[in-house]
């Protein structure tokens, strides 16, 4: 990402829609998982500017948590943001024993072309590091025709779909994943968007929204939660819930 994409990020992600809904699903899945347990031992692998660990650290009492970014001004952002212990590390070379987490999340972090060649080694990385039983977490971009110009911005080097995402989880050694599409009644109007967009290189797309369009957005997102179950075939992002297989 370009400094200025690290300033915008850091500026709305704590109120625009798309990362309220991102927290709200990311509580949803951890609370489904763990029940009323807390004190988790947590991992943000590419915590960017901070803005999901802080909100983590606040929905209930954590024994650890770890922020790790390759990029030296986003972990300059989170610092400012959050309690977290923040350690500038490589989302597929993680600097920390076996089995020494509960929940790992990595949110729009391995679609960039410095982690997508070691894609695979970073899912391994993951579940090197997670304790049996504990969740992983994964969202990333859909769709290789979606790309956009924000794509180049940030270094996109691959859009997924479902199907591979899920066979992916399963080479890693991960059981019975649960990948679904998000911001799926989004995906006409994002379309529209980045055609409004085209010729502006060097405009974020991350930033504030006026507070009208901004209800729209997250109430319309809003109403796939409430889908529950009857996840729509397409969307914006790939999304995934894994645990860990338990030892026998």
């Amino acid at each position: 990402m370009k400094p200025f994409e690290y300033a915008a990020l850091a500026d709305v992600e704590d109120r625009h829609w798309w990362f309220r809904l991102l927290r709200e699903e990311i509580i949803a899945a951890i609370d489904a998982h763990f029940g009323d347990r807390r004190n988790l031992r947590m991992l943000d692998a590419g915590c960017g500017t901070g803005g999901l660990i802080a909100h983590l650290l606040k929905h209930g009492p954590v024994e650890r948590a770890v922020g790790i970014d390759y990029n030296p001004l986003a972990l300059h952002y989170a610092q400012h943001k959050c309690t977290a212990h923040l350690v500038r590390a490589d989302a597929t070379q993680l600097p920390f024993a076996d089995g020494v987490f509960d929940l790992i999340t990595s949110i729009d972090v391995l679609y960039a072309r410095e982690a997508y060649v070691n894609f695979d080694r970073a899912l391994g990385e993951v579940r090197r590091c997670l304790r049996p039983g504990g969740l992983f977490i994964l969202q990333l971009p859909a769709y290789q025709w979606m790309r956009s110009q924000h794509d180049t911005n940030v270094h996109t080097a691959h859009r997924f779909v479902l199907a591979e995402v899920h066979a992916r989880l399963l080479e890693a050694g991960f059981a019975a994943p649960s990948v679904f599409y998000r911001y799926s009644l989004l995906l006409p109007l994002a379309l529209v968007a980045r055609h409004l967009r085209k010729g502006q290189a060097d405009r974020s797309e991350v930033q504030a929204l006026p507070g009208w369009s901004d209800t729209i957005f997250y109430r319309v997102a809003r109403v796939e939660q409430y889908l529950g179950r009857w996840r729509l075939p397409f969307g914006l992002s790939v999304f995934a819930v894994v645990a860990k297989a338990r030892e026998p």
